[in-house]
């Protein structure tokens, strides 16, 4: 067994996963019947996962689709694993975390420990003060849904020392998904939202993105697959869109060309939720 799957697969491991999914689930509200049952039996489920994983037996139960309307209409749908299989993605995550997070590009603000929107907001103003007049805006179309699978993991095995670490992290992004309408069977496509980890695998994913751009001469300032380029004028921030449209089909996604367009820091500047606080 790899030194990282060990240290993920042990008790205390588990242990301190189990207490942050806990803690996060109080945080967020009344706690569910699914939780309460779980914390009835902890430490008798996080030995027998202990036990599972380090001899190889663990596998994903199914996730269960749950569709959230969006503040800005729509649909997110999401798939949420059962409380043993979110223990042990946060015990994942909290070893490949520290592994991962240092090849990601310093612009990339979502989803990093000690980052978050204000720091990804003052590096648009960093760029704006220091001459930039104007930025292409842009996402990239159902991001997580469409993130091919096979490549995450290549990826995932160029940079994590532990192949058997990797095995596990495979069998989790397969796993199926139930409940009515759910849209997650999308062969060989898709990372889960909802699963713990999700975001840090779609970081590694878009940092491909991130770094194709770096080539054509860009600076992506992104949070998830939200994202803003600084452009010197308004005719370099049209002559980013086609290079931002061919890094995202380098790594076969696409930009939602209803959400890109370039827009002048005269104008202000929509990001992350918020609106440019200091316009020229």
């Amino acid at each position: 067994m790899g030194s990282l799957l060990a240290h993920a697969s042990s008790e205390q491991a588990l242990l301190d996963a189990w207490e942050d999914l806990r803690s996060a689930a109080q945080e967020d509200g009344p706690t569910s019947p699914e939780i309460l049952d779980f914390e009835s039996h902890a430490a008798r489920r996080i030995h027998a996962i202990s036990v599972q994983l380090r001899a190889g037996t663990w596998q994903p139960s199914p996730a269960h689709h749950v569709a959230i309307a969006k503040a800005a209409g729509g649909v997110r749908h999401l798939a949420v694993p059962p409380v043993e299989d979110r223990v042990v993605e946060r015990a994942i995550l909290n070893v490949l975390d520290p592994v991962i997070d240092p090849l990601l590009m310093p612009w990339t603000y979502g989803y990093r420990r000690g980052l978050g929107v204000d720091d990804a907001i003052r590096a648009l103003i960093e760029a704006r003060d220091s001459g930039y007049s104007c930025v292409l805006r842009a996402d990239i179309q159902d991001c997580f849904a469409q993130i091919p699978r096979w490549p995450v993991i290549v990826r995932l095995r160029e940079v994590c020392p532990d192949p058997e670490l990797v095995e596990v992290v495979r069998s989790v992004i397969r796993r199926h998904v139930v409940g009515k309408d759910s849209p997650h069977a999308t062969g060989g496509r898709g990372l889960h939202q909802g699963s713990p980890l999700a975001p840090l695998l779609a970081n590694i994913y878009l940092d491909g993105f991130d770094r194709e751009m770096a080539s054509r001469g860009w600076q992506v300032i992104r949070f998830s697959d939200d994202f803003a380029v600084p452009a010197r004028d308004r005719a370099a921030a049209e002559r980013c869109v086609g290079d931002a449209i061919a890094a995202a089909q380098a790594v076969n996604l696409q930009l939602n060309l209803g959400k890109t367009h370039s827009v002048s820091f005269d104008e202000g500047v929509a990001f992350l939720g918020r609106l440019d606080p200091n316009p020229r």
